[in-house]
């Protein structure tokens, strides 16, 4: 697999994102903020090519935006956004375009609301996203979807229902974050199962993952989980990363949602650990396998 993160210093131009990458020693990248527009043709070609030479992956392109917004104004320009930014995604070669489904609330981009619990929820979603998928018509990048637990695409059965009636299976993949699998208690505590469920179902199809760790307020009188450092949390992530070098060598692996740069390294420095152990017993019961 291919580890990455955020390069939270700003970067003008391809040779600098690339230097900062390379100084990082991360194998996967995420679109630097200076690209913005598929009119900057120079641009994408010189951070292509940089990529490609220094054997570093393009993970996602990003749009985080709400598609299927109840404001008509805000809907249209959230779907103009996505469809330009999975044609980015497609001429930088992209693992993927990401987003999450979208929500029926008003009130921001993924906001929780009853209406995303139903077919009328279903339906605007494939037709939105069919729409966006049908405009590019993507060849070297998959559109995918991050899931959350606002809204019908909160687990596995959910993505693949999602997938099937989208009914683009060259143009889709799956965007897997780890993190969001877990809702609750009973989640959290199942967790090796979830997963278990979620690469036997979903490997083949994903073309990006996020990691991330949580942690359970157990104080608090309804359910909080509260995102932090990795390691600092209740997740078992070398048995996510067990499941994960069961899948391709090229597979991105990504940092987010951390304060500094700081913050970065010192996850990274945990997760390159982490990743180690986990290949280190792999290997070990492997060998011990074909042994017996």
């Amino acid at each position: 697999m291919r580890l990455g993160a955020y390069i939270m210093q700003p970067c003008q131009g391809a040779e600098e994102y690339i230097q900062q990458l390379l100084s990082k020693k991360y194998r996967a990248a995420y679109c630097p903020e200076y690209l913005k527009s598929t009119r900057q043709q120079a641009e994408i070609k010189e951070l292509r090519q940089g990529l490609q030479e220094n054997d570093i992956i393009l993970a996602e392109v990003g749009t985080w935006v709400n598609p299927l917004s109840p404001n008509k104004q805000e809907r249209e320009r959230a779907i103009a956004y996505i469809i330009e930014r999975l044609a980015l995604a497609d001429e930088l070669r992209a693992r993927c375009c990401v987003n999450v489904i979208g929500s029926l609330s008003g009130e921001y981009w993924y906001a929780p609301c009853a209406a995303n619990f139903t077919d009328e929820f279903w339906d605007a979603s494939v037709s939105t996203y069919q729409r966006i998928i049908d405009e590019v018509k993507p060849k070297h990048t998959r559109m995918t979807f991050e899931i959350m637990p606002y809204s019908l695409l909160d687990d596995v059965e959910g993505y693949l229902h999602f997938l099937n009636a989208l009914n683009r299976p060259n143009e889709t993949a799956v965007h897997l974050d780890v993190a969001n699998l877990i809702h609750d208690p009973r989640t959290l505590y199942a967790q090796h199962t979830i997963w278990e469920n979620a690469f036997d179902a979903l490997g083949p199809k994903i073309a990006s993952v996020h990691m991330k760790d949580l942690r359970l307020d157990s104080k608090a009188l309804n359910t909080q989980l509260i995102e932090v450092m990795p390691g600092q949390g209740q997740l078992d992530l070398k048995y996510v990363f067990q499941k994960l070098y069961t899948l391709s060598d090229d597979l991105p692996v990504m940092l987010e949602h951390l304060p500094d740069e700081a913050s970065y390294d010192a996850a990274m420095e945990y997760i390159a650990l982490v990743a180690s152990k986990a290949q280190s017993e792999r290997a070990g019961n492997t060998d011990k396998t074909s042994m017996g």
